[in-house]
């Protein structure tokens, strides 16, 4: 996980979100996990739900 998000950290999230979400999880894991490879499956799969968890994981997930 980034420690400290900047504000340029958090534009180039939304930025690769919404050009291709698995790389915004793999920016935000910042290695090649679990999220990173459910994002892939679900981007292959059904394009949409990518989007969904890609914005779960890279701004909800720390913030409980």
């Amino acid at each position: 996980n980034l420690i400290m998000e900047t504000p340029e950290d958090r534009i180039v999230m939304v930025i690769l979100i919404l050009l291709f979400p698995p790389l915004a999880v793999w920016y935000k894991e910042g290695s090649c996990g679990c999220s990173v490879c459910l994002n892939i499956l679900l981007y292959f799969c059904f394009v949409f739900p990518s989007y969904i968890h890609a914005v779960y994981v890279c701004y909800l997930r720390d913030r409980r």
